[in-house]
């Protein structure tokens, strides 16, 4: 008797063992299936992030709008995020057939869905703080080493004013986002989204 049922518990044994290695398998399968999407997948997964973050610019309910791009991405390997002040972009990436693949989720500036929309930010930010300088008698490229204290005085008591002026132009940029408007970049970015 106990020979059988020495033989009946290392049957079961196998079958629990087996059973629990093929459900392993089909998680790993799935798994793999997942974070190996190609490239046009990514894409996809690119342009849902665009749309969540226009949805949070016109409606500013996050979890509404990034939930479908939060569900489809599957399995993200890692985030990122730059430190370039306006310029800055985040975003998550994954492996794929044809290597990572990164999505951008974001930019340094609530309201901004896309590396143009970013660079007309900088842009406008850029001109604006040099338009304050240089009608003060401080052009971009001005020769500092042979400045005086007076003049530097003066030019750090321009600056507040300066950048008041470019954060302006930049809530002008992101109120014609809001509005739907479409913005062109006049001049250079100086950040990481350019």
């Amino acid at each position: 008797m106990r020979k059988s049922q020495a033989i009946l518990l290392i049957i079961l044994l196998a079958i629990v063992g087996l059973g629990g290695w093929a459900f392993q398998e089909s998680q790993s399968a799935s798994y793999y299936q997942v974070l190996k999407a190609p490239k046009e997948v990514v894409v996809k997964f690119q342009k849902l992030a665009q749309a969540s973050c226009e949805c949070t610019r016109s409606t500013d309910d996050k979890n509404v709008c990034w939930s479908e791009f939060n569900a489809a991405n599957g399995v993200v390997k890692s985030e990122f995020a730059t430190a370039c002040g306006l310029g800055s972009v985040s975003g998550v990436c994954f492996d794929t057939v044809d290597g990572e693949a990164c999505v951008t989720t974001g930019f340094g500036v609530n309201g901004v869905c896309s590396a143009k929309e970013s660079l007309a930010v900088q842009a406008a930010h850029s001109a604006a703080y040099h338009k304050v300088m240089a009608e003060s008698g401080f052009p971009d490229a001005p020769d500092w080493n042979g400045m005086s204290e007076q003049e530097e005085g003066r030019r750090n008591d321009l600056r507040p004013h300066a950048h008041a002026a470019a954060d302006k132009a930049v809530e002008a940029v992101v109120a014609k986002l809001r509005r739907g408007e479409e913005v062109e970049p006049s001049g250079e970015g100086v950040g990481c989204a350019g």
